[in-house]
C-alpha cells in the first residue's frame, strides 16, 4: 500500500538526492575555502599619524576602510591605528573639514603592523559673508528709556 500511494503522488526524489547532496556539499566546501583562505592570509594592523603640511597632527581626522562599514578617528595629535584588519591590499580615505580628502591603497601583511603617515594638504573653503545689521533708533518704550538715559534725567 505504501508503495501505490507513493507513486500515486507524484514522481519520486529518489534520483535528485544523490546530485542535490553533491551541490550542497560543494557549496559548502566552496564557503568553507573561502574562510580558511582567509584564516591563512590572517590579519594584521595599521598604525599611523595624520598631519597637515607643516608638520602638526590632525586631530579628528576620519579614516575608512573601503568595503567596510570601519570608521575611526585619529586623536589629539593625529594617531590612529586599525587592529585585525584583513591581510592583503587595503584602501584607506582620510578627510577632515578644511583640508583635502585622500586615498591611499597599503599593502597589510599577516601578523605585522604598518606603520603609515600621510600629509593632508589645506583646502580653502570660501563661505558667503554674514552681515549684521543694527539700529540705532530705538521706538515704543525704550525709545523713552534711552533718550532719559543719555540726558541724565533718570532711567
Amino acid at each position: 500500500m505504501w508503495a501505490n500511494e507513493r507513486n500515486r503522488c507524484g514522481p519520486s526524489l529518489a534520483g535528485w538526492s544523490r546530485p542535490l547532496a553533491r551541490v550542497g556539499l560543494l557549496l559548502c566546501l566552496t564557503a568553507s575555502a573561502g574562510a580558511a583562505q582567509q584564516l591563512m592570509l590572517g590579519t594584521g594592523g595599521v598604525r599611523g599619524v595624520v598631519r597637515d603640511s607643516a608638520g602638526f597632527g590632525i586631530s579628528s581626522a576620519e579614516i575608512t576602510l573601503r568595503g567596510s562599514a570601519l570608521r575611526i578617528q585619529t586623536d589629539e595629535e593625529g594617531r590612529f591605528e586599525l587592529a585585525k584588519v584583513p591581510a592583503g591590499p587595503l584602501t584607506l580615505r582620510v578627510r577632515r573639514l578644511g583640508f583635502r580628502p585622500d586615498t591611499v591603497d597599503i599593502m597589510v601583511m599577516a601578523g605585522k603592523i604598518v606603520p603609515f603617515e600621510i600629509v593632508m594638504g589645506r583646502h580653502n573653503v570660501t563661505i558667503a559673508p554674514v552681515v549684521v545689521r543694527g539700529r540705532t533708533a530705538l521706538t515704543g518704550w525704550r525709545a523713552g528709556f534711552y533718550s532719559r538715559k543719555e540726558l541724565g534725567t533718570g532711567h
